[in-house]
């Protein structure tokens, strides 16, 4: 700082007579609180929400999700599956570059989450002996969150509908304990 600006930062008067108070300017209460604290947190660790797929962002198809008859652990293997948060040797790999991302298995393409889940040898041979409308055509999809996506819109509401996410939500998990 240059020394004229100190000496004029410290000769203005201050008010004596005032009430200080901590406003926090971040929230409509003007006070610090732990959501508040845990919703900053979050954001530094996690993309905005309106930079994330489509899916994603969409309130209805969580509900959907965890609306599921279902296992709580399968619906928390589902949500890990959604946000690509799976070991798969293809996101281990950007980590540790010394691992290979090729399918232990065959070798013939990096391991993905939907490749596991969809292209694998096991996996191709899963879908196809299950009779679910759901299943989108094999070449017709490149991600999960696309797949997921095409299999909300294919299901629609009610009962039979959840049925069947419930029948492709433990397909998923069956095939992934079980190759």
């Amino acid at each position: 700082m240059i020394k004229s600006d100190g000496i004029r930062i410290l000769s203005i008067e201050l008010n004596n007579n005032g009430k200080d108070s901590l406003i926090w300017g971040l929230n409509s209460k003007k006070q610090y609180d732990t959501t508040f604290g845990y919703v900053i947190s979050y954001s530094f660790a996690h993309e905005p929400i309106n930079q994330l797929p489509a899916i994603m962002q969409n309130q209805r198809s969580w509900r959907k999700i965890w609306g599921l008859q279902l296992p709580t652990k399968i619906k928390t293997f589902f949500w890990r599956v959604v946000h690509e948060s799976l070991p798969v040797l293809s996101l281990i790999h950007q980590h540790f570059q010394s691992t290979l991302p090729l399918c232990p298995r065959y070798k013939l393409a990096p391991e993905t989450i939907i490749y596991c889940l969809r292209w694998c040898g096991p996996a191709q041979e899963i879908w196809g002996t299950v009779d679910l409308k759901l299943v989108p055509p094999l070449q017709s999809v490149s991600s999960f969150v696309e797949w997921w996506t095409q299999v909300l819109l294919g299901t629609g509401s009610g009962r039979e509908g959840d049925d069947a996410l419930n029948i492709f939500a433990a397909l998923l998990l069956g095939i992934v304990e079980h190759t």
